[in-house]
């Protein structure tokens, strides 16, 4: 775990907008644990867990759930040029 947030802020550092970032580099820049996510998202954890591993799968009404948690757009989330997300 301690590697994944080093690596998320090295990525922060570099001035990389979060724009470019998975939805998992966000939840962990914002230091919001992936329990804590899906007990606002009102899921399981293994539900919100799959959805950082395979982002096609989160519903619209979910997405819109997401971005509000991380105060971003969903475009800026889902729809991003340097991600495989969607």
């Amino acid at each position: 775990m301690l590697y994944m947030i080093s690596k998320v802020e090295q990525i922060v550092e570099k001035g990389e907008p979060m724009e470019d970032m998975t939805i998992r580099q966000i939840r962990l820049a914002k230091e919001i644990t992936l329990q804590q996510m899906a007990e606002r998202l009102g899921v399981h954890p293994n539900t919100y867990a799959a959805w950082e591993k395979e982002p096609n799968s989160i519903s619209i009404g979910n997405a819109f759930r997401i971005a509000e948690i991380f105060g971003m757009s969903v475009d800026d989330i889902f729809l991003n040029s340097n991600s495989t997300k969607c």
